[in-house]
């Protein structure tokens, strides 16, 4: 109702000087919860980009680590195949029994490859102090704001225009 009563006065020019003057009251009364409310949008807007970074960083990394994890399994199976037939020249094993123990040996090392790959996750980038006082600010206003609202509180008063009387005569 305040509102849409500001814009209608505003909009068809009925007493400008005294809705600007309210609009005006209104900012000096409240500065302290606008300028929060914007310290907070700013410092969503940044933990936003912060997180957006984080994320693209985090992205580049497992890819770069996939890739390495590919080269450094095509590497291991030229060494593997460099053993196998280093080892067929210079054994007198059947070829199946040099093959077959070649394979153990082989899916052991993968395995391990692997599951230190999996282990090995990359550390987690601590957050900037900006970020972290900016969380613990947000978390008190919001302690703050938690406190019971009474709608009675705020009540316009009344001027005392009137008279009480314990009686009433009606002529």
């Amino acid at each position: 109702m305040y509102l849409s009563l500001l814009a209608f006065n505003l909009m068809n020019e009925v007493d400008v000087a005294e809705t600007e003057a309210r609009i005006t009251a209104y900012e000096m009364e409240n500065k302290d919860s606008i300028a929060a409310n914007e310290a907070r949008m700013v410092n969503e807007q940044r933990y936003k980009n912060f997180q957006d970074e984080l994320e693209k960083q985090q992205r580049e990394q497992k890819r770069e680590d996939y890739m390495k994890l590919l080269e450094e399994e095509r590497r291991q199976k030229e060494h593997e195949k460099a053993e196998i037939i280093k080892e067929l020249a210079t054994s007198n094993k059947s070829a199946q029994a040099v093959l077959a123990t070649r394979q153990s040996i082989t899916l052991k090392r993968s395995s391990a490859l692997r599951q230190q790959s999996e282990n090995s996750s990359p550390a987690r980038l601590s957050m900037p102090s900006w970020i972290t006082t900016a969380m613990d600010n947000d978390a008190e206003m919001k302690e703050s704001d938690d406190q019971p609202f009474d709608p009675f509180e705020y009540q316009y008063q009344y001027t005392n225009n009137f008279t009480v009387y314990s009686g009433y005569d009606d002529p």
